[in-house]
């Protein structure tokens, strides 16, 4: 299968040596970086680059993630919404190994040349469902006028694939997330290790898992003791939930704010005790929050660029089976 572009309509070649100029302007210049063309006369074209540029690749995913450039069209384009209804062009993938089929994502940016605004970077994307065996996806774009562009990857999707989910949560249920405290899943097959992260209510998932025996271990920056300390599922031929995991942590939470009251985005929380080193970033009220076991930690904090001091420098707290909270800091700025 050759990838490519194919174009379905002429116009007069004299017509577009004359609006060349203008349309490389305001119609953006054919859409970005792509092959190094822009839309030739009376035409367009489209490139698949991601996952690759390659025309075939094999993906063990039951769904595949396709993206890349498209073009603008010359004749039915307008500027400037900053919707990419506006590139005037319409992009549409088709699975001829499923009969599936749909319209992509789209997107197109506005750029400046001397203050003045054209639409340039038209990007799409689609999530492609994938049969067993060889998937055969074409992309194509196309305008009002007829000026279409269409690009080709053959995928071989080798085996239907599974996911493996759960939580890791406090022993009080509370879920540990990426924005309370950082838990990694790994997941091993004795050949190769993925990894992902905890969501904020603590649940996580592995998806395109293979038939097999896998060994699933957390772990973090803090020193929690989980229970289990880890799972060994066995994928045969299903999903698999309900791996979670559970450990003794309670809530520490605080606010940074300056003189005059107002939360102070930014600013690092570090948090230090035997086994543990951990930082966290106050969000946009001056807010944080993290969980740790029972024990004593130096707690102190900081603005990372070294502009105001803030005090008090370090404050000792001891976790002992209940949430702090309160815990403040006042930046001097």
């Amino acid at each position: 299968m050759n990838k490519g572009r194919s174009m379905s309509h002429c116009v007069a070649r004299l017509r577009w040596l004359a609006l060349a100029a203008v349309l490389a302007v305001l119609a953006g210049c054919g859409g970005g970086a792509g092959d190094g063309d822009g839309p030739e006369p009376g035409g367009g074209w489209i490139v698949i680059s991601t996952p690759t540029a390659d025309p075939s690749f094999t993906d063990y995913c039951n769904t595949t993630y396709l993206a890349g450039e498209a073009f603008i069209s010359p004749d039915w384009s307008h500027c400037c919404s900053g919707s990419a209804e506006d590139t005037g062009v319409t992009v549409t993938w088709y699975n001829a190994s499923t009969g599936a089929g749909g319209a992509a994502s789209q997107h197109v940016d506005i750029c400046y040349l001397f203050g003045t605004p054209y639409l340039c970077n038209h990007t799409w994307s689609a999530v492609v469902p994938l049969a067993v065996g060889l998937n055969e996806v074409r992309v194509t774009a196309t305008d009002p006028g007829g000026l279409t562009g269409t690009d080709e990857i053959a995928i071989t999707h080798p085996e239907i694939t599974y996911s493996l989910s759960g939580a890791v949560t406090t022993s009080a249920g509370s879920g540990l997330g990426y924005a309370d405290s950082a838990i990694t899943l790994e997941l091993d097959d004795g050949t190769t290790t993925r990894r992902t992260v905890t969501s904020v209510d603590g649940s996580y998932r592995f998806s395109c898992v293979r038939d097999g025996s896998y060994v699933m271990t957390p772990s973090s920056p803090i020193d929690y003791l989980f229970v289990p300390l880890e799972h060994r599922p066995t994928v045969a031929g299903g999903d698999m939930g309900g791996l979670d995991f559970t450990t003794d942590a309670w809530f520490l939470s605080g606010q940074v704010v300056d003189q005059d009251g107002f939360g102070v985005w930014g600013t690092i929380i570090e948090v230090t005790a035997p086994g543990t080193q951990y930082t966290e970033m106050t969000d946009l009220s001056g807010m944080y929050r993290m969980a740790l076991p029972n024990g004593s930690y130096n707690v102190r904090a900081y603005d990372p660029y070294g502009l105001y001091p803030v005090e008090p420098g370090a404050q000792i707290i001891v976790i002992d089976g209940a949430d702090i909270v309160a815990s403040d800091f006042l930046a001097l700025r």
